[in-house]
């Protein structure tokens, strides 16, 4: 979903832009943007302190949401403190 939300975001202000690497691995994408031959979409709590975030003149990303499915309807009470867990810290990244 960021790397569409990326795309859309570069396209929508004209800027041209290459995907070059496309990564559901946090590592990968770190890896990527430490070679210097690209830059990566992650929340700012993810970047390592050798990293730099950019903003201008990149624009800005629209939030993403995200959605917690249970495969059971009923569910244990590990699954309820997990998903409540989930639900209390992704706001805050």
């Amino acid at each position: 979903m960021d790397h569409r939300a990326a795309c859309d975001a570069m396209a929508h202000a004209g800027l041209r832009y290459k995907i070059s690497y496309a990564s559901n691995s946090l590592a990968g994408l770190i890896a990527v943007a430490r070679s210097g031959l690209a830059i990566s979409v992650m929340t700012k709590e993810a970047v390592p302190s050798d990293l730099h975030i950019l903003n201008a003149p990149l624009p800005p990303l629209s939030s993403l949401g995200m959605l917690i499915a249970y495969g059971d309807t009923e569910r244990s009470p590990a699954v309820e403190a997990f998903a409540n867990h989930i639900r209390q810290v992704l706001p805050t990244l």
